[in-house]
Formats: structure tokens, sequence, C-alpha cells
């Protein structure tokens, strides 16, 4: 009887006259950055009205207040005067004084300079609004795509999503948008679900809360309207909205403790926005309604239970679920009466408009009803800014949009997010391709080009792999050929592409394709299975012994699915549902280890403290110049130059390829990895005597010198002598070493020895019938891409040598590209304790490998239990490993937020590197503060206070 009062009321109301009255248009966690911020929701709309808001509501007649509560829809691609798209836009705000636009397929700069001629037009400023679920690149090309919500999901990193959704937020006020219908947050604890899927964080609610609330702060941080959706829940249903009323069946504690709990979390939290899903709730609710129509839901559940003092826009009102069963009109007057503020995207905004005035003048609706309405929408155009400046900036739109930062941040997620959920037979990261190793299966709903960017980086890697797809359109012929192709490979790479898409109904694959993918999963073949976005894939080729996610196909997502694939990147992402036909569960992941590393553009402001030291340490003559950088969990997330070569105002800036002298950092990455892997392979034991391989070196008492005294230095041997003031040449210096007394017992106490560290380059050398320079560069440099790192550099290599010590005591010049250390140089530039030249980017693949228990790129340099040896502290007579250094309380160079764990080296040159196995993080500095002289030791205090403000700009 309802429907039939209504219909007959909008029929009399869409007929009655209209007059306008026109007026002169008037010119975790981490992410929470402050911990104690106000709710901007409730509090915003707590306070009373300002003057703006009282004077302009004011003003406004009954038809202009209806026109602010409609929002219709709006492509920002043609601005041009003539066309018919503006020309429909101009007549809705200058006739009907709509409140703003529902924005979606849109290009720049013609999106802006639409905007732009529009808020020009309007009496009021336009509240412009966009569906930007998962960034600006979901609708504008210009703009950052990010992964899913899912993959946020299954990264579960708060920080990452405050990121993205202050960044969502910069973009879209850059663009002219100021509401966004995000985050989602819905519970997607239905596999069958067709129209959520992937577009939720997953089935956790308490997850889905955490990872939406740092979307939405991140957004309103950026004055972004945060709209969560689709009240009161759009996860746990079987129907697809935009086809028909989508049903929650789950009961009503169910409903209370699932459905509901993220909105209840984010209304706490501060959401601005609050979007009314067409979803009925029949075991609750048993009028029948869907929400967006409901009282029952809309105002006595959302605004009085769940205290949401916001606005409230409804979904799509064009979707089948409503305009099936309603005229536009009426379901839209319907919506106002549920509570709803504004009406979205009715297939009649004209009509809504005059139906909704026509209501107020029939007493259907109070005006102080729409007054409240209004009053909500005016307080968030002033919220955002618009009360002052409604235009936006479109000089240079083109290039100002996206960033170099976020693009980093969007791959961060992605790269987090991949999730191996299963493997088997140890597949991943794929082995080198030979011969008829891999084929390539793309499946696809339709014909089209879907998995071609990810095919092209998968064959480009992987030479001889050949690429099959499978469609609907896919016949018995071409089937059978593929089969037989598929035959021919030992291992099928299995990409399916699965997306979700409104108005489909379902989740499921055309029945042809589920029928010939049963026949391709019957051939004995090892499979990797890849889903490219559903989640829920694994019931088509069940016999995969290898399951892989990335939860969509945004080339960031495809980028990092390929680099995970092929072990570029480590695997963290830990499955965020439940998948039933795989007898998967909610958090199953396995792990596995990048084997490179890569650099990682880190937040603009994270290492300003970093970046402050080096510019004042430069200023204060720490060194004429430095190199840092720093590894974070595999990524390289720091690294700077500063300064010149020398201090002379012409000298040539530091750059990433600049080489330094490493000095003592040579004992570590040179003479111990050779003692490490002679020890793998069993050239000699740690506690073989040196005398063993060097019986000359047994004169004066030091005959039960053991290798492993050596390397902890513990033998009894002086710390250095001047040699170039005693010997002629390396011959007589390594006589010298030979036939040196014992200054203390032997094992009696740690004294840190050059001598000790020649005696080993001696050993390795007898050993391996190579020189170590040659030796080093054969097993380890010339195989880790480490091409600037070497002993006694060409003098081809001079431009890019940071100079040392200006010599005025033995060799009379500057030295450059010489090593500093003058026993090295006496030996030829090739000792067990100095001599070695190598730069930042070097160091880092070095001690990535390190980090990585001896392994990188798939290839093994060390045995992971020889690392775990050398680098631990061998007793407490001292700080010192095997080679490796260990923190010292009393003089910190890698200051106070190291663990006990780690382990690292100083040079005398100025040089250091520190990896701290516990936290994953790789320091490097490198510098040249002996220049022009020796004398300076300033490095001393700024080495530590830059290792501190490294690790907390990492949040240690």
């Amino acid at each position: 009887m309802l429907f039939l009062f209504l219909a007959v009321i909008v029929s009399f109301l869409l007929t009655a006259s209209v007059s306008y009255n026109r007026h002169d248009p008037k010119g975790d966690a981490a992410f929470i950055r402050d911990t104690t911020f106000i709710n901007p929701g409730n509090y915003l709309f707590s306070q009373p009205a300002s003057k703006w808001v009282n004077e302009t509501l004011a003003s406004m007649t009954l038809e202009e207040k209806a026109g602010q509560l409609v929002f219709p829809n709006a492509n920002g691609l043609d601005a041009s005067d003539t066309s018919a798209s503006y020309i429909r836009l101009k007549r809705l705000v200058e006739e009907y004084k709509v409140g703003g636009f529902v924005f979606f397929r849109s290009k720049l700069p013609e999106k802006t300079l639409l905007v732009n001629k529009l808020q020009r037009l309007s009496k009021l400023p336009l509240l412009m609004a966009a569906d930007f679920e998962h960034g600006v690149g979901m609708r504008i090309a210009e703009g950052t795509d990010f992964p899913s919500l899912m993959a946020l999901g299954a990264a579960d990193d708060s920080l990452l999503a405050y990121e993205m959704g202050a960044i969502i937020g910069r973009e879209s006020r850059r663009i002219g948008i100021h509401q966004n219908y995000a985050p989602v947050v819905d519970v997607n604890n239905n596999p069958d679900n067709p129209i959520i899927n992937t577009r939720s964080p997953g089935e956790d609610p308490v997850m889905v809360s955490r990872i939406a609330a740092a979307l939405m702060k991140g957004m309103q941080d950026a004055k972004l309207v945060a709209t969560i959706k689709h009240f009161p829940g759009h996860g746990n249903t079987s129907q697809d909205s935009h086809n028909e009323t989508a049903i929650i069946s789950s009961s009503k504690s169910e409903f209370n403790s699932t459905e509901l709990y993220p909105f209840r979390r984010l209304i706490d939290d501060g959401a601005l926005s609050v979007m009314v899903g067409h979803i009925r709730i029949p075991e609750v609710y048993a009028s029948g309604l869907p929400a967006t129509l409901s009282p029952e839901i809309t105002t006595d559940l959302l605004k009085k239970d769940l205290h949401f003092k916001g606005l409230v826009v409804t979904d799509a009102m064009n979707m089948h679920a409503i305009s099936k069963v309603y005229p536009d009109s009426l379901s839209s007057l319907m919506a106002i009466n549920a509570g709803n503020d504004l009406i979205l995207f009715p297939a009649n905004p004209e009509s809504v408009i005059t139906a909704i005035a026509n209501s107020v003048r029939a007493g259907l609706i109070s005006e102080e009803r729409i007054d409240a309405s209004v009053r909500k929408l005016l307080t968030i155009k002033e919220w955002a800014g618009l009360s002052e400046n409604r235009l936006i900036d479109d000089e240079d739109i083109l290039h100002s949009v996206k960033s170099g930062y976020a693009e980093k941040i969007a791959f961060q997620i992605a790269k987090k997010s991949i999730t191996l959920a299963r493997d088997k037979k140890n597949n991943i990261p794929l082995k080198t391709a030979k011969k008829k190793e891999y084929i390539h299966l793309i499946v696809t709903e339709n014909p089209g080009d879907n998995g071609a960017y990810f095919d092209s980086l998968l064959v480009s890697a992987y030479p001889g792999t050949e690429t099959v797809r499978l469609n609907k359109r896919t016949t018995n012929r071409e089937l059978k050929k593929m089969i037989a192709e598929l035959k021919k490979h030992k291992t099928i790479i299995i990409s399916v592409y699965n997306s979700i898409s409104s108005f489909k109904g379902t989740r499921s694959f055309d029945p042809r394709i589920e029928k010939m993918s049963r026949k391709i999963n019957a051939l004995n073949k090892n499979k990797i299975l890849l889903s490219h976005a559903d989640p829920y894939i694994t019931d088509l080729f069940p016999s995969a012994g290898t399951y892989m996610l990335n939860y969509g196909s945004s080339a960031v997502s495809e980028l990092a699915l390929f680099k995970a694939l092929a072990g570029e990147n480590q695997i963290t992402g830990k499955l965020p549902v439940t998948i039933p036909s795989a007898k998967l569960r909610k958090g199953d992941g396995l792990t596995r280890k990048s084997v490179r590393i890569e650099y990682i553009a880190s937040e603009d402001t994270m290492f300003n403290g970093a970046d402050r030291l080096i510019q004042q340490g430069i200023q204060d003559s720490v060194a004429p110049g430095m190199t840092a950088l720093v590894i974070k969990d595999g990524d390289i997330v720091y690294k700077r130059t500063a300064g010149t070569f020398t201090y002379d105002p012409s000298s040539t800036p530091v750059t990433d390829s600049s080489i330094y002298d490493l000095a003592s950092v040579s004992k570590v990455i040179g003479t111990t990895t050779a003692v490490m892997i002679c020890v793998d392979r069993k050239l000699f034991s740690l506690d073989d005597k040196v005398v063993k391989y060097l019986p000359q070196f047994g004169a004066k008492g030091k005959k039960n010198i053991t290798i492993r005294n050596l390397l902890v230095h513990n033998s009894g041997l002086p710390a250095f002598k001047k040699y170039y003031q005693l010997v002629k040449n390396g011959n007589e210096l390594l006589k010298d070493i030979y036939n040196s007394e014992l200054i203390y017992k032997t094992g009696e106490k740690m004294v840190y020895s050059d001598l000790g560290m020649i005696t080993m380059q001696k050993i390795i050398e007898k050993v391996t019938g190579k020189r170590l320079d040659k030796f080093l560069h054969a097993e380890v440099f010339s195989k880790l891409g480490m091409k600037s790192t070497m002993y006694a550099p060409p003098a081809s290599l001079k431009h890019r040598m940071v100079p040392t010590e200006l010599d005025n005591y033995w060799r009379n010049r500057l030295l450059i590209g010489e090593v500093h250390d003058e026993a090295a140089s006496m030996l030829g530039g090739i000792a067990g304790h100095a001599g070695l030249f190598s730069t930042a980017g070097d160091l880092a693949v070095f001690l990535q490998m390190l980090q990585q228990g001896g392994e990188y790129d798939g290839r093994r340099y060390i045995k992971n239990e020889t690392v775990a040896l050398f680098i631990k502290r061998q007793s407490d007579q001292s700080t010192r490993a095997l080679g490796w250094d260990t923190p010292d309380e009393k003089y910190p160079s890698a200051g106070k937020f190291f663990s006990k764990s780690s382990y690292g080296h100083t040079g005398y040159t100025g040089t250091s590197v520190w990896t701290d196995p516990e936290k994953n993080v790789i320091v490097i500095l490198l510098t040249n503060r002996v220049h022009p002289t020796r004398v300076n030791s300033k490095l001393m205090r700024f080495r530590p206070e830059f290792h501190d403000e490294i690790m907390r700009a990492l949040g240690y």
C-alpha cells in the first residue's frame, strides 16, 4: 500500500510546475601520525554550523536545496562548449543547482578544465566525487593505479595503507575531486560473492577494519572525504546489486559481529561519509526493503545505533537492484525518507530534483529534513576548503599528478601482497629455463590482451618459454593442438584472469572454459597456478602443486608477481581469505627470500634527519665526500651521495659510481669471504695451525697459532708496524711477519692485527693456488656483478676514484686509486688487511648475499651455516666474530639501535658496513675522512649519530 500511495504522489509531483528564483552566483599503529587525533566525523557534525554554512543555507530557495541533494554522473572526457556532455552538465548546474557530480571515465587535462568551468558556472561550490577504490588511476590514466584492497589485506601493512590513502587524497584534490567513494569495508567471507571479491581487504573483520581505517585516515588527512561502503555490508552476499538486490543471509549475531564490525570501527575512527548499499537482511529486518530505502537500516541502525552523524549517500540509483523495481523519483524520495542525504547517479536527475521540491510543497517531506542534509553537505564543502577556493590550478596538470614516490608505494604494496599459498615441488623461485622447460597458459573469459604485460616479462626472462591462450572461443581443434603443445614442456605456468565485473552476476567462468580446463588439469605435468585477481580459482586446476596470487592485474601487481616468481623479491604475503576448494585457510602463505636487491624510494620526508646530518657533516669537514646506502628487508630504501672528491671548489662531485678505498673493510669483504669459501671446500679448517701451510711462520713461539686465532685477533701478533720505515719491499715485509715475536700469549687477549690478516692472505693463496684478488674476482665479485670492486684499480678508472690522503711523508703525492695503507702498498696493493676498492652499490649486493645466508640470485656462494658461524661473536673476551666485528657498547660505531647479533667492520679511510640480521637492516657509509690528512677524527662522532638517525627513520 505504501508503494502504491507513493507512486501516485510521485506522478503528481513530476507534473507540477516549478519556478526557480535565480540568484547571481557568488564568486596499528604507525600510520596514525597523531595518535590523539579528534574523530573528524562526529566532531565536525556535532559542532554548531559555521557562519558561512548558515548564511548560505538561509539564502537558498527550496529548488536550490533540492538540487544540492542530487549528484548526477559525469565523464571528464570533453570540456568543449559544444559537446553534448558539457551542455548536459552545464544545464544541471545552472538550472537544477546540483550539489556536485560523480565522475567516472576521464582524461587529463579535459577533466580539470571541465571541473573549473562547472565550478565557475555554479552559484555554490560543487562537491566533485569519484570512485577511486584503488587509486585515481582506476579511472584516469594519469593517476596512480594501486593494487586491489585484497592485496592490501594480504600485505597487512597499515603504514602502506595510510600512504596509499594519502596519495589518493593528494592526487584527487590535485584534479579537483573532493570526495572518494572508498574505502570498501565489506567483509568478503563468501567465496561466491560476484561483485566484492578483491575489492575487500579480506574475510577477517578486524583486519578489514585496520586496513580500511588506515586508508580512510590517509585520505582525510589529505582533505579528501572518505566514504566507507557498502553499508551494512556487501561481503556475505551471492548477488551483484548492479543486477538485483543483494541479500545478507547472516543471523543477527553474525551480522553484528562481522558485517557491522568495520563500519562501527571506522565510524568511531572518524568517517566523514557512509555509502548505503542496495542490500536486504531478511533474517534481521523483515520489511524486505533494501538498506538504501529502509529507515530501519539507514536511520535506526546507522544513525541511531552506530551514532553516525556524517554525510550519508546512496549507492548508484541506476543499479538494477533499485531501477528494475522502483521508478527513479520514487526510489529517490524513499531514500531521503530512509535517512540518506545525497542521491547518487539517478537515471533522471532533473525529475528527481523536481520530485524532491514538490514533495516538500506537498508536505510529504519537511523542509527541515531537507535543510538537515543540505547543512551537512555545506559543512563538508567548507571542510574541504571550497568555501574559500573552489578552483584548481590546471597548469602542468599532465605531469603533476602521479609522482615517483606514489609509484614506489604502489609497488611496495604489490610486492608485500604476493602470496605463495602452496609450493609442493619447491618451484619458486623459478629455475633457469632449459629447452622446453616452461610454457605459459593464459586463461581468460574472452579473447583479448589480458596477461600480455606479465607474459612479456616472463618470456623475456626465461627465453624459450612459449605462450598459449584459452578462452570461451577456443575451439575443440585449437584445444587439442594446445594440449599437444603443453605435453612437450616440463612445467605449465597457468595464469588465470578472472576479474569481477559489474552486471556479470557470477564469479564463475563460462562453463566451456571450465570443461576445457578439466582436460588440461588431467595432464600429468608440473603445474604452477597463478591467480591474477580472483583468489578462489583453484577449482579450475586442482592438480597444480604451486599456487601464487597477486589479487589483481594492475601493472604494479603484475610486475610484483613476476619478480616474486623469478626470486627477485621476497615473498611474505598471507591469504586474507579462506579458499575452501583448495583447503587453504586465512593466514596461509609460505615465505621466500629475495635473491637480489632493488631500490625502493622512501617517503619524501622519512630520511630528512639523515639527509641533514650528511649535509652538516660535509659542512663540518667530517669528510669532503660521502656515500650512504641503507637496505631494509631486502630493498634499498635510502641512498645518498654528498660533497665532492676534495675540498677544492672545482672538485668532482661524489656520485653513485664513485669508488672508495675500503681500507680495513677489505678484511671482511675480501679476506674473510675467501676464508669462508675455503672452509666450505675443506681446504683448511679453522683449528688448523698456521704452520701447516706456512712452516716459516712458526719462528719465535708462533707454532701453535691457528687460523681461528688470526680471525679473532688473539694470536699474539702486533697490531701493525710502520713497514714503510722498516723494510724495502713486500718480500721483506712478509719475512718480518714470519719472524715477528709475540707481544702477548696466544689467546690471552684481543689485539686487532693487520699482520694476522696478511698472514691469512698467504694461507688462502697457498691452498687455492691463486692470488687473493684473482680468487675473489673469480669466485665472488664477477659472479655477483660487482664490477667496481677490485684490488689495484687500473688508471682508466682514476676519474671515479675518491682521493684519500695527501701523502707528504713517504709517497709525496695525493693518493687517487692507490691504496692508502702503506703495508698494502708495499705488497702491490693486494693484501689481506687492506687494498680493496668498491662502491656502495657493489657492497650492497655483497652484504645482502650474506644476509640471505650466502645465497644471491639463485646462486650459492657460501654455506648458510658457515655464514652463521663467521658473523657470531666468538667469546666474551672481545667483540670479535670470525673476521667480522660485533657491536661494542663502549665504542658503538653503529650507534645504539643495532642488535647484539649485528656484525660489521670499519675502515681507516672512513668506511664502514654494518648489518643487523634481526632487524634486517644494512647500513653502508663510505667517506674519505683522511683527506687531506688522517688527523681528522670527526667521523668517530658522526658515524654512530648517523646510524642512530637511520634506525629512528626506520621506526626503531
